[in-house]
């Protein structure tokens, strides 16, 4: 299940240490399996929707981002993004700065900031472990794309399926919203889980 808070901290933490791997504070709390200078090249989009959801699914800092994430990680994924999206993560962004701002007082220390812990674009807080791309429902200019994951650890097994809905820029598909989980979830999108709530 998603957390409702995220534990920030507002130092800076950018000192390396042997226990995240090499990563900085912020990239492993945002589950960076390797440092972000050591990135894969961007994503791009395709020329159907599945072929977009598959270049973005098998990307590794989109399938494994965690928690809260500034600029530089929207501009990776740009490529793959629609304009609405890349706007509505510009604002979030924005409205996370102004949080830290009036939260400055509290340098130094853990806070919680009030936005969705876990993984950002699959539907599990545990995060997923694989994926397979399924149907293709087309509208016009929209379509959405059944995205089947596993998390699978320690014995234990977890399926479910998010929608991936994609717009037609062009002749490319590019990524406007997922639904995630919705036979077990009610509403859960991520434009919301990554909308900072009120504080």
């Amino acid at each position: 299940m998603i957390k409702k808070a995220a534990i920030l901290y507002l130092v800076g933490a950018s000192v390396l240490s042997s226990c995240t791997g090499g990563n900085s504070y912020e990239e492993w709390f945002m589950g960076f399996r390797r440092p972000f200078s050591q990135r894969e090249p961007q994503p791009r989009p395709a020329a159907t929707p599945a072929g977009s959801a598959k270049a973005l699914y098998k990307n590794e800092i989109f399938f494994h981002l965690r928690n809260s994430f500034e600029k530089p990680i929207t501009d990776y994924l740009s490529p793959c993004l629609t304009k609405s999206l890349l706007s509505h993560f510009e604002a979030n962004q924005k409205a996370m700065k102004l949080w830290r701002e009036c939260h400055k007082h509290h340098e130094g220390k853990q806070v919680k900031m009030p936005m969705a812990e876990g993984p950002v674009f699959v539907g599990c807080y545990d995060g997923a472990t694989s994926f397979r791309i399924g149907e293709t429902v087309m509208d016009g200019d929209k379509a959405r794309v059944a995205i089947h994951l596993v998390y699978s650890s320690w014995g234990t097994r977890i399926k479910w399926t998010d929608i991936a809905v994609f717009n037609r820029s062009a002749d490319r598909w590019l990524l406007d919203d997922i639904i995630f989980n919705p036979t077990k979830r009610h509403d859960s999108t991520l434009r919301k889980r990554t909308t900072l709530g009120p504080y």
